[in-house]
């Protein structure tokens, strides 16, 4: 038994010595409705399902949890909420819990999902019609957490449909152990026997520790309170406008008892609604121009009421902020800009697939930080921004943001007549977040794409050469906190003059760091990707043509860069920061240098295939495989080369004194006297070594020939003697290598298997690389099972009790950025590391004479596996028949059984089979 008072909202209820409501509905009678949850509610009381689908962050404000909501329907939130007592509080889980331990209660904590819910069917019992609904009830905070969408949020819906639930502001968002209680005002008569349904939301927190939200001593009661009618037009607002076949989203705000409402535009009724829910409504599209909107609502005394009238316009030209929500249909395409469009604050400007839209002379599109723009074009219905007439230039796309922002996408589409300026880019993302996606640009005397202390994905993209002077991308201030910095799959033209095709700074490892995984670089007059004070990671790019040329002052190299002086608040830290970079599976073909690695710079190679290392082509005197200062800067920290195949080359390194430059086990056109060691000077055997006239490529599929030509021909002495057993060079898959699998058919229960690479020493930097250089941890799976908890990369996989059966394992590796090497974040780079598959066949383990015609075959079973004793009296001569089947269930062990010869059997022969 428990004894309650709540006292609330000037009632006061005396709940003495009751037990939970356990049978039925929860009937709402004249004395209400309680349940202290001594006993778990069933489910036609308080229910739960699976939840919101997604994942922890899809819903990051209260509004977009709101709308979610409205794609539920009450009817499928039917599941018993989930026993997990004793525990207090319970752990995450999807469904709503309720536990035993405590005071016993029910709550919210989720996992693995967007939101979790828990829904209470309340039935009117009453004996007469209701229009306000009392609730109260003891919400504890068991585990208080900083949250995107703090507390519960409630709503209650009459319809057991969806899109009909109403939120209660007054008591959602509350993150704070206390008595809950309100008053509701509902927005319909409650009749008399019928059901309303009340639903806690509950955001699946970022936070780790995912907030616990208690409820106990739940008290509900209804009554009918005379409010009188009133209605206010909402939306759309005055003087809004809309883009042609938008449709117009209009919404009322009531009290009293309406029993219906309608909308009307241009004097003429639209929608007319008889029962809840009355709003919000989507009213049809309406032809372009301006159109008058006003709402009327009837109640149960036969009152009507009407709003004031709002104006609104439908044209096919935008300018100004947004005041809502604004489609852009292809259907109505071409769309003119004619003056600045700002996105704002928790606005979403969409633009459909096919859509052209034309900008006037300087007109920018600005996304500001909370606003979103969705430009999803597909292959066969590209978006196109271009301008508005015959002549002029229109501005830029701004997407600004800050920690938590929003991400805005653009994807297949093409720019032209963007401004022509070498110090604006087409895109700038400033502090924003991006995902860019398939994009071409026709101007090319502008950069394409800055991004600025952004979070961003740019995958897919074709950047043409540049024809001023100007580098192809752009970043400053690093990789924002909360999101990642990645190119990938990218194809880039040649940029002209002392610029770089990407210059990228900011960020060290610690935070989020830049990612250049399979892109493609036809040439420069500077550096490939130029990476000043700034750790980053480099894999599987194709790297042709980088020389010195124009007024270049100093090296070309595919991958270079020098130290960074931060200023405080900066991403990189305070102070001269210097760049650690791991690069690894890179072609890099007929460049001055492959690194630079000057002032402090250390940086990693690990199975790269570096070809006609010459400086002709470009001003430079000389050039080498890596330099390690220009004229006038200070000396990098060293690089570590391993597993590397260097071919046709003038030198190794370059402005060495003091740099430790470590080559381990390389194949290498000369020797080589410095630290290191097991390099090989031979002939690599290429499948074909590319003229320089074959390596102008115009295209990312293009230039994947690459790595056709210079994969090794059978007999290479690069096969199988690269790190950790891979073979050498560039030509190997993405990810973490496996080595130790046994190799065909095994009768060991056991496998010891490593993974790699990582590597520490030899100069390399802990400060940069505090875990070692490569992958620093993995998970793994055998046989597609459940994966492993996250392991250190140096901790071999062991296995044992294998089954008689095939087994292959799976890893992901965890680079020394942070990332997994099979994030959703790297698209179709997104891959595991696949093991050879070995068999292990059982075998005998003794066959023994027991009398002079019987024989005792022995081995040892595995669990879940079926094997069969064969026989034969000649290997020559007959076949293998069977001669006893044991299926050995769930259990695994030694098994014996017994063979009665024949009489004149002079000779039998066994074996053992899996079926």
């Amino acid at each position: 038994m428990k004894f309650h008072r709540l006292i609330s909202a000037g009632r006061f209820f005396a709940l003495m010595s009751f037990m939970a409501v356990s049978a039925g509905a929860a009937s709402i009678g004249p004395s209400g409705y309680t349940n202290d949850f001594s006993t778990r509610p069933p489910a036609t009381d308080f229910s739960t399902s699976g939840g919101i689908t997604g994942a922890a962050g899809d819903v990051s404000t209260a509004a977009a949890l709101d709308a979610a909501v409205q794609n539920l329907a009450a009817s499928s939130i039917a599941a018993q909420v989930t026993d997990s007592s004793p525990t207090n509080p319970p752990v995450k889980l999807a469904a709503a819990q309720w536990t035993a331990g405590g005071s016993a209660y029910l709550m919210t904590r989720p996992t693995g999902i967007a939101a979790g819910l828990l829904m209470a069917r309340l039935v009117n019992n009453t004996g007469t019609n209701c229009n306000v609904l009392h609730l109260n009830y003891q919400l504890t905070v068991g585990a208080s957490v900083t949250e995107e969408v703090p507390g519960q949020r409630l709503y209650y819906s009459f319809s057991a449909g969806s899109g009909a639930w109403t939120l209660l502001p007054a008591v959602s968002g509350v993150n704070a152990s206390g008595v809950v209680s309100t008053n509701v005002a509902l927005n319909q008569v409650w009749n008399n026997g019928s059901t309303l349904y009340l639903l806690w939301a509950d955001d699946n927190a970022l936070d780790s520790t995912e907030g616990a939200y208690e409820i106990d001593n739940f008290f509900a009661s209804a009554y009918y309170l005379n409010v009188p009618l009133s209605i206010t037009l909402t939306a759309p607002a005055n003087g809004q406008h809309f883009g042609f076949g938008s449709t117009i989203p209009a919404s009322v705000a009531l009290t009293g008892s309406p029993t219906n409402v309608s909308y009307f535009i241009d004097g003429t009724p639209r929608v007319i609604r008889t029962t809840a829910p009355f709003t919000p409504v989507n009213l049809p599209p309406q032809s372009l121009g301006s159109h008058t909107i006003y709402a009327a609502a009837q109640d149960t005394n036969g009152t009507m009421l009407t709003t004031v009238t709002n104006t609104f316009f439908v044209d096919s030209s935008l300018s100004g902020t947004l005041a809502t929500n604004t489609t852009l249909y292809s259907s109505n395409s071409p769309y003119v800009v004619s003056g600045n469009v700002t996105v704002p604050n928790g606005v979403t400007l969409a633009i459909q697939a096919g859509t052209t839209v034309q900008l006037d002379s300087g007109v920018n599109i600005i996304v500001a930080n909370g606003g979103r723009l969705l430009a999803d074009g597909t292959s066969n219905a590209p978006i196109h921004f271009t301008r508005s007439g015959a002549s002029g230039n229109w501005g830029n796309i701004t997407i600004d943001g800050a920690v938590g922002s929003p991400e805005s996408r653009i994807t297949h589409a093409r720019f032209d007549f963007n401004a022509n300026s070498t110090g604006t880019p087409c895109i700038e993302v400033n502090a924003g977040a991006a995902f860019l996606d398939y994009l071409s640009f026709g101007n090319t005397g502008a950069p394409y794409i800055h991004v600025d202390g952004a979070s961003f994905v740019i995958s897919h993209c074709y950047f043409p050469t540049a024809t001023a002077a100007f580098e192809l991308c752009h970043g400053t201030r690093g990789v924002r906190t909360d999101g990642h910095g990645i190119f990938r799959r990218n194809f880039f033209g040649k940029a002209n003059d002392y610029n770089d095709v990407v210059d990228f700074t900011g960020s060290q490892r610690g935070n989020p760091i830049v990612h250049f995984i399979n892109n493609v670089t036809t040439g420069g007059d500077d550096d490939g990707w130029d990476i000043d004070g700034t750790d980053a990671w480099v894999e599987g790019n194709i790297f042709c043509h980088q020389h010195k040329n124009g007024s270049t002052p100093d090296s070309s190299s595919a991958v270079s860069g020098g130290n960074f002086a931060y200023s405080a608040g900066d991403p990189g830290g305070v102070g001269t920061e210097t760049s650690e970079i791991t690069v690894i599976g890179n072609i890099i073909y007929d460049c001055d240098e492959a690194s630079d690695a000057k002032q402090g710079n250390f940086y990693t190679y690990f199975n790269n295939t570096i070809v006609h290392q010459s400086h002709i082509g470009g001003i430079d005197s000389t050039g080498a495989v890596v330099i390690l200062a220009d004229t006038g800067t200070a000396q990098g920290a060293g690089i570590y080369l391993e597993g590397n195949i260097i071919y046709d080359a003038e030198q190794l390194t370059r402005n060495v004194t003091t740099a430790i430059v470590t080559f381990t086990n390389n194949i290498m056109p000369f020797s080589y006297s410095g630290p290191g060691g097991g390099n090989s000077i031979v002939n690599p055997m290429f499948k074909h070594v590319p003229l320089l006239s074959e390596t102008y490529f115009t295209n990312w599929a293009q230039a994947q020939v690459m790595r056709d030509w210079l994969s090794l021909l059978p007999g290479s002495p690069g096969i199988g003697t690269g790190p950790n057993g891979r073979d050498k060079g560039a030509v190997i898959p993405i990810g973490v290598s496996i080595s130790g699998e046994p190799d065909g058919t095994t009768t060991n229960t056991s496998a010891t298997l490593h993974v790699g690479i990582n590597r520490t020493g030899h100069g390399i930097p802990t400060i940069g690389w505090p875990s070692g250089s490569g992958y620093i941890a993995y998970k793994w799976r055998l046989d597609g099972g459940l994966w492993s908890a996250e392991m250190p990369i140096n901790t071999p996989i062991s296995i044992s009790n294998l089954s008689h059966a095939p087994h292959y394992v799976e890893v992901t590796g965890k680079r020394d950025s942070g990332l997994y090497q099979d994030d959703p974040l790297f698209g179709e780079d997104a891959v595991l590391t696949r093991s050879r598959t070995w068999m292990v066949a059982p075998r005998i383990d003794a066959i023994s004479l027991v009398s002079s015609n019987s024989v005792q075959i022995q081995f040892t079973a595995t669990t879940n596996t079926g094997y069969t004793i064969q026989y034969r009296a000649d290997l020559s001569t007959g076949s293998w028949q069977p001669l006893v089947h044991v299926d050995s269930g769930g259990t695994a062990g030694p098994v014996s059984r017994t063979d009665t010869l024949p009489p004149g059997t002079p000779m039998r022969f066994y074996r053992l089979a899996i079926p």
